[in-house]
């Protein structure tokens, strides 16, 4: 069985980056408020909103700075 890759970048405006894969001809699975996702053949990349996705690791939105891995 293979696994599912997940990659999720954190954003500041999810509806503009997500926008911009758009743009590249990239085609959204599923979007939600505050995230959207990209199926990449075995891996999933989601775009996040960085502030929800700091209460969802419990961090402060700072603390994740930039290059913050998931």
């Amino acid at each position: 069985m293979r696994g599912v890759l997940p990659i999720t970048l954190a954003a500041r405006d999810v509806e503009a980056l997500t926008a911009f894969y758009c743009a590249l001809g990239w085609v959204v699975e599923e979007a939600q408020e505050s995230v959207c996702f990209f199926d990449m053949g075995g891996a999933k990349f989601g775009i996040y909103d960085r502030v929800a996705l700091a209460k969802d690791l419990g961090r402060d939105p700072d603390s994740l700075g930039t290059g913050a891995m998931t």
